[in-house]
């Protein structure tokens, strides 16, 4: 199999930018397809996709923080939000098999990182917080008089 390198070609100098995303998206469906790209690169190339749109979802909440529109739109952020755990948890399933390829800039820890960041932004977001009576009864643990000396 003929590299990229051997021909020449360095990735940087592909002009990227001048490819539909629908171009881009038949280059990956042909990669992921291929018997003769190894699971290693396929597992890398996802997560290098996942990572970005952990990235762009990042964004996406800060506009709208900014925009006063969260919270009008909690069921679609929670639901996106699903999407890239359920997304993350296949990679890094995937990438504990395969490994990842030694020139991603990044690493299964950092994957599990995020991942579990997401857990977490989830559960503070979307899980059910305490009812009013668990609230008053935390509340009545710590009114305590305040002791002089």
């Amino acid at each position: 199999m003929t590299t990229l390198a051997e021909l020449g070609v360095e990735v940087a100098d592909l002009p990227l930018e001048q490819f539909t995303p629908h171009q881009l998206n038949e280059v990956l469906r042909w990669i992921f397809q291929s018997d003769q790209v190894p699971a290693i690169a396929k597992t890398s190339i996802r997560a290098r996709l996942w990572l970005n749109s952990v990235e762009r979802f990042h964004v996406e909440e800060d506009e709208a923080l900014r925009n006063a529109t969260y919270k009008s739109n909690l069921e679609i952020h929670r639901l996106k939000l699903n999407d890239l755990i359920l997304q993350g948890e296949t990679i890094v399933l995937s990438a504990r098999r395969t490994g990842l390829l030694a020139a991603a800039p990044f690493s299964l820890e950092s994957l599990e990182s995020t991942l579990e960041a997401l857990h977490i932004a989830f559960h503070c977001q979307h899980r059910p917080g305490n009812s009013e009576e668990a609230n008053q009864r935390i509340a009545k643990l710590f009114d305590v008089p305040e002791h002089e000396d």
